[in-house]
């Protein structure tokens, strides 16, 4: 008999946070690149609080709360229905649903997810930081608007 290992569904509103513009960018090696594009983003006035990295397993826990894999997959602790439906409903808006899937799949790599809160000011230049230091699939999720970067 083979094992199976479960694995968790992301929590899109995790992925996507509460704020109206965020950019999000998958950071190959993390360990490197993640502290040199925070003192980028320092140098540009980006307030530490406004960025969130999500790197490997953990990460993947940190986007899925409730996770332990007792139920399926779905989430535990009463959240299990909402998460499947939250996941269900963004996975039929098309594009955000497969980039949910595209983050599952860098974190099990390895890999990191770095979102930052961004406004008019500041927009374009953190957009830079993070592709000088390599980030890609990059997309900016603003009010009611999703852009491939």
């Amino acid at each position: 008999m083979s094992e199976h290992k479960k694995t968790s569904p992301l929590d899109p509103a995790a992925v996507l946070g509460e704020h109206d513009d965020r950019v999000f960018g998958i950071i190959d090696n993390p360990d490197v690149d993640v502290p040199e594009l925070m003192s980028k983003l320092a140098d540009l006035d980006v307030d530490p609080e406004l960025v969130h990295v999500y790197q490997g397993q953990k990460g993947l826990e940190q986007l899925s709360p409730g996770f332990d894999g007792a139920d399926g997959g779905v989430g535990v602790g009463g959240g299990g229905g909402v998460l499947r439906g939250i996941k269900r409903a963004i996975q039929s808006l098309g594009e955000e649903g497969r980039y949910v899937e595209r983050i599952q799949e860098e974190l099990k790599a390895g890999h990191g997810l770095v979102t930052v809160s961004v406004g008019e000011n500041n927009r374009s230049r953190v957009i830079a930081a993070m592709k000088e230091q390599g980030a890609h699939h990059m997309y900016r999720y603003g009010k009611l608007t999703i852009i491939d970067l």
